[in-house]
């Protein structure tokens, strides 16, 4: 063997030391590294991820071992969420951009899941509820998606008052519940995204008033004047129909009411600081008709009227000075005049009475051609 095929032979062993070197290096750093995210989980945590597809499925890989939660909980991560159990709530999956929502409201906090998350009934949204075992009465949470929306929480009063509503059916959260400006009152937005429109609508909340929904073109005029802010102040009760039949929407205020009618549109009706409520309708037109009221000892109230149409339906309201409203029903003769008598409680205070024949008259309020008004003292 020569001197160039002994260099040759040299080369050749230590390249082969050098490979075998490096490739076991590399058998260490991958068992090394197989050790570091070898996590555990086990029993129910377990198969709630196999039931979701396991690595491959929603979750993906495991990323934490089985560990405690707050107030007598377990919890695993995952790559693209969580799996969190208790005793009273079961064992679910939160994850996705639902789960980015309840990690910023401190997890458990916000309440442990009691459903996976899953679509809402129009396929349009995503949502998981909650349950916070620790607090009294162990109110009930949720947070709705929707790929237009984003991923909002919705709670307490609102949410009750939201599902009594009919849920996503009057529209998806676009906000968290948050705050009024003077700090009184809390509220959540929603959005009809199923609706060309995309009309949006709202839920306030003040310990006076309880949740109220407000939404359509007197929402639209409330904000106008300044929201809560504004004249009006906070929305006393929901939207309602002025009396059966009438095409008048109503909303009342803690300092007025916003009517709307086909005819007007929305249009606001204030009460001035510091001064009595309006009387229910204003001085009709001359050509309205006219009532008079009579009080019976039994205090039956006699109303009277003529000047409405012949043979048609007439409707009385009486209202008191709180402007709550009761509304009776008769029909008028063949000379357009009535005489009802009508019973309730004669408390003490204003009761007004007044009446129409549901002819309308563009300069009224309401778009209704009212009678006059007729105020009674009761002692």
């Amino acid at each position: 063997m020569n001197e160039d095929d002994l260099i040759q032979r040299k080369r050749g062993q230590i390249v082969g030391l050098i490979h075998w070197r490096c490739l076991s290096i590399l058998a260490v750093l991958l068992l090394l590294a197989s050790t570091a995210y070898a996590f555990a989980v086990s029993g129910a945590i377990m198969d709630k991820w196999k039931a979701l597809g396991g690595e491959g499925g929603v979750l993906g890989g495991l990323r934490s071992d089985e560990g405690s939660a707050q107030f007598g909980g377990q919890f695993a991560r995952f790559a693209y969420g969580f799996i969190y159990s208790h005793p009273e709530t079961g064992v679910h999956g939160v994850w996705g951009k639902i789960g980015e929502k309840w990690a910023q409201f401190n997890f458990e906090d916000f309440g442990f899941p009691i459903t996976d998350e899953t679509g809402t009934p129009d396929g349009k949204g995503r949502y998981n509820h909650f349950r916070q075992v620790n607090l009294p009465g162990k109110p009930e949470t949720s947070i709705y998606w929707t790929g237009e929306t984003g991923a909002y929480v919705i709670y307490g009063a609102i949410r009750a008052k939201w599902a009594e509503l009919g849920w996503e059916r009057f529209g998806y959260p676009i906000t968290d519940e948050l705050a009024t400006p003077d700090g009184v009152g809390r509220f959540n937005h929603f959005r009809l995204i199923n609706t060309p429109e995309k009309w949006e609508s709202s839920i306030y909340w003040t310990p006076q008033t309880g949740p109220v929904p407000i939404y359509g073109a007197i929402r639209l005029k409330w904000a106008e004047t300044g929201w809560e802010r504004g004249p009006f102040g906070y929305p006393t009760g929901p939207e309602y129909q002025e009396y059966n039949g009438s095409p008048i929407r109503r909303q009342d205020f803690q300092r007025g009411s916003i009517w709307w009618s086909p005819s007007t549109g929305a249009q606001t009706h204030p009460i001035a600081t510091g001064s009595a409520p309006p009387s229910p309708s204003p001085v009709p037109a001359a050509s309205a008709p006219v009532i008079s009221v009579s009080v019976a000892q039994n205090k039956t109230f006699g109303v009277t009227g003529q000047g409405f149409l012949p043979n048609k339906t007439v409707h009385i309201r009486v209202a008191d000075d709180a402007f709550h409203n009761i509304f009776y029903t008769t029909t008028s003769n063949n000379s357009g005049a009535i005489n009802y008598p009508v019973q309730i409680p004669c408390n003490p205070g204003v009761l007004h009475f007044s009446a129409n024949d549901e002819r309308t008259n563009r300069s009224d309020l309401t778009g209704t051609l009212w009678s006059n008004t007729v105020n009674v003292s009761c002692q």
